[in-house]
């Protein structure tokens, strides 16, 4: 059905306020007496706050790309996704040669003109698996930037003439921790995914924080 293993980075989550107190008024959570402001500041602590900027509306909990990121922060990842994964080089220096000319933002926002196969804006909505006080997923919203896709997703985990479960997030959170490595010591490494694509999309972070993520269409995050 030509499904991927597809590669990309965050550009922003976001944690609805409504589905917070919808997770924290779960009978389970309350038998934890857990709070909301328990689940903010968990957030706050375990969402790589070294690239991302917490930001709290009205309605919601966002993490966002830090604006004292620059455009030679995407150059240098797009540079290293290139030993990772298939980039037609033409096609990177393009993008690289477009994108170095622009502010931060106004880079990011070109993902939203799709202008590039291999740079594209992609809603993200899924789980978060956090680590402590998370007993259970909670749902996450946000923007990503498809930047790569290789063709053996179709094989991976093979069993059975089966191919790895939707559900089962390990094998992403594997590849993503090693994508993560490789594209070290670049400061945006921490923001890519690994994720199955032409279906509900799994992927993951650091730190036990897994993410199933439902990328199916590259239309814009709900704001």
């Amino acid at each position: 059905m030509g499904r991927y293993v597809s590669f990309g980075i965050v550009r922003t989550y976001c944690f609805f306020k409504k589905s917070i107190r919808d997770y924290v008024n779960d009978w389970f959570n309350l038998r934890l007496n857990l709070k909301e402001e328990d689940v903010k500041n968990a957030l706050v602590e375990q969402m790589f706050p070294d690239i991302y900027e917490f930001i709290e509306t009205d309605d919601s909990y966002e993490f966002t790309l830090k604006n004292d990121l620059s455009v030679n922060d995407i150059v240098e990842l797009l540079s290293r996704f290139r030993d990772v994964a298939h980039i037609p080089e033409s096609e990177r220096k393009r993008i690289c040669e477009t994108i170095s000319e622009m502010t931060l933002n106004d880079a990011l926002d070109l993902a939203e003109e799709k202008k590039f196969c291999k740079y594209q804006d992609f809603h993200l909505y899924g789980r978060f698996y956090g680590g402590s006080p998370f007993a259970y997923p909670l749902t996450v919203n946000g923007k990503q930037i498809y930047m790569a896709a290789e063709v053996f997703g179709v094989m991976i985990g093979q069993s059975d003439s089966k191919t790895i479960s939707e559900s089962d997030i390990r094998p992403y959170d594997f590849f993503t921790e090693l994508l993560r490595y490789r594209l070290k010591p670049c400061r945006l490494a921490d923001s890519a995914l690994v994720f199955l694509s032409g279906s509900p999309l799994l992927a993951s972070s650091r730190h036990s924080r897994n993410f199933a993520l439902d990328s199916g269409s590259n239309s814009g995050a709900r704001k």
